[in-house]
C-alpha cells in the first residue's frame, strides 16, 4: 500500500515538472515572438508622421482597382479607380479644403461637390492592434511567425494571431516588412473559404508637386 502512495506521489510530482517545463518554454518562446511583434510596431510607427508618402492599395474582392495617396506635408491627392468601367474619383485635399473630380472613360473630367474624403486611406495601414499588452503577449504565444525572402525584401509571415484588424471568422496571414514593420500582404482566407488578397505599396519622400 505505502509502494502504491509513493508510486502516485512520484507520478504526480513528474506532472507537475512536466507542465512547469512547458510552461517555462511557452514563456519562451512567447517572449521571443511579443517583442518580434513589438519591433514591428515600433517600427511602423516611425511611418505614421510622415510628411512625404506614396501609398496604394488594392484588393482582389474589391470593386475598386485600386486606390492610392499622395501626401507632401498639408497637401493631399487620393485616385479611386473602378474595376468595372476604369473610372476614377480624383481628389486634392489641402487647407483651404476639398476639390473632388470624376474622370470618365473617355478622359473628360468634372468637378464635384465633395467635403469629405472620397476614401478612408491613411499614410500607412495598421494591422497589429491589441487591447493591452497583456492581450498582446497572450496573442504572441499562439502566433506562427516564419521568415520568408522575396527579391531583396525580407518578411514576417505572421498567422494564428488575433489581433483587432482580424475580421470575425477570417484567417488572416501577414506579410510584413523586416526594414521598416508595413504590412505588405494580407491573406484573408473567409468562412466560405474563399480567399482575398490586399496589396499595400508605400514609398517616402518621392511625391512633388508634379503629383497635384
Amino acid at each position: 500500500m505505502n509502494g502504491g502512495i509513493h508510486m502516485k506521489k512520484k507520478y504526480i510530482l513528474v506532472v507537475v515538472i512536466v507542465l512547469g517545463l512547458i510552461l517555462i518554454f511557452l514563456s519562451i518562446l512567447g517572449v521571443k515572438k511579443y517583442n518580434i511583434i513589438k519591433e514591428i510596431i515600433q517600427k511602423s510607427d516611425e511611418y505614421c508622421n510622415k510628411e512625404n508618402v506614396y501609398h496604394k492599395i488594392s484588393a482582389t474582392d474589391s470593386s475598386l482597382a485600386y486606390v492610392e495617396l499622395f501626401k507632401n506635408k498639408e497637401k493631399e491627392k487620393i485616385v479611386v479607380e473602378k474595376n468595372e468601367d476604369k473610372t476614377k474619383l480624383i481628389q486634392y485635399i489641402t487647407t483651404d479644403g476639398y476639390k473632388t473630380y470624376f474622370e470618365d472613360t473617355n478622359g473628360e473630367i468634372t468637378e464635384m461637390s465633395q467635403n469629405q474624403k472620397i476614401f478612408p486611406i491613411d499614410t500607412i495601414t495598421i494591422y497589429l492592434v491589441f487591447k493591452d499588452r497583456a492581450n498582446m503577449f497572450f496573442n504572441s504565444i499562439f502566433a506562427n511567425i516564419k521568415s520568408e525572402k522575396d527579391g531583396d525584401k525580407e518578411y514576417f509571415v505572421i498567422t494564428d494571431i488575433n489581433c483587432q484588424a482580424t475580421e470575425y471568422g477570417t484567417k488572416a496571414k501577414y506579410y510584413i516588412n523586416k526594414e521598416n514593420g508595413l504590412v505588405e500582404k494580407i491573406e484573408m482566407k473567409h468562412e466560405d473559404n474563399s480567399v482575398s488578397i490586399v496589396t499595400h505599396e508605400y514609398k517616402f519622400d518621392v511625391v512633388t508637386d508634379k503629383d497635384f
